[in-house]
Parts: structure tokens; sequence; C-alpha cells
């Protein structure tokens, strides 16, 4: 079984800091050692993160993750067992979204599991509009 998370944390840089780019860096050298794939989305005021992999894989990645000082107030909003991944082509792919999107993606997509579903299918269609590359080309 593969365990999804969702979380939403609040960052403590502005958009396109050097903070984003350590963190996408970290996160693709790290994911694929250890089996996990996901989405990073940042939105001015927020990220939000699937992550997949092992059971306990997860609990140690999210451990780590709470414990990152880039930032704070991190919120798991779903937390799921399945047998397959939603984004199983990519170690973590990551969409920033402008502050006119972010409010977008905010106010359009519900809230509690609807939201979470919405949010993930939005994530899916902007990884499908994406090609391999390296996380430091979304920061330079």
């Amino acid at each position: 079984m593969i365990r999804t998370v969702m979380y939403q944390s609040t960052p403590k840089t502005e958009m396109h800091s050097t903070d984003d780019c350590d963190i996408m860096e970290t996160a693709w050298k790290h994911n694929e050692a250890m089996g996990i794939t996901g989405f990073l989305l940042r939105t001015p005021y927020n990220y939000f993160q699937v992550i997949e992999g092992q059971p306990e894989v997860v609990d140690d990645l999210i451990l780590m993750i709470r414990n990152d000082t880039r930032h704070q107030s991190v919120e798991i909003l779903s937390d799921k067992s399945s047998q397959n991944r939603a984004f199983d082509t990519w170690c973590m792919d990551y969409h920033i979204a402008s502050e006119e999107e972010g409010a977008d993606i905010i106010s359009k997509l519900g809230t509690g599991e609807d939201f979470v579903a919405a949010l993930i299918s939005y994530m899916q269609h902007k990884s499908k509009q994406k090609i391999a590359r390296s996380p430091l080309k979304a920061f330079g």
C-alpha cells in the first residue's frame, strides 16, 4: 500500500526565494532515493504538498517537514492509503502560482475532502503540462 499525505504550511519567505530553491533541490534528491513521489504547490501565502510512498518513509519525511524552519504551521489536510500513486512519474513536481492564481485556487476548490480532491486534480493537471527538468530552473 502507498500512503498519500497532503499538508499545507506557511512559508517564512517570499516567493522565488532561495529557500524555495533549496526545498526543491533537497526534495528531488531525497525523494528519489527514498521512493517518494508527489507535488509541491507554492502560492504567495502557502505551500501545499502531496507526498506519496511507503508508510514508514512518509512518516519520517513528515517529521522532517515539521522540523523544517523554512516554513511554519504545518497542517495535515489528508492522510490516506491507496494502491496507486497520483504522481507516479515525479519524485517531486512543483508549480509556483501567482498571487491571482493562488487566490483563485483557494476560493474555488471548496473545503475538506472536496478541497483535497480538487487540489490533487489541479496538481495533476499542472504536472501533465511539464517535462522533466531540474528544480533549479523555476527559480533561475
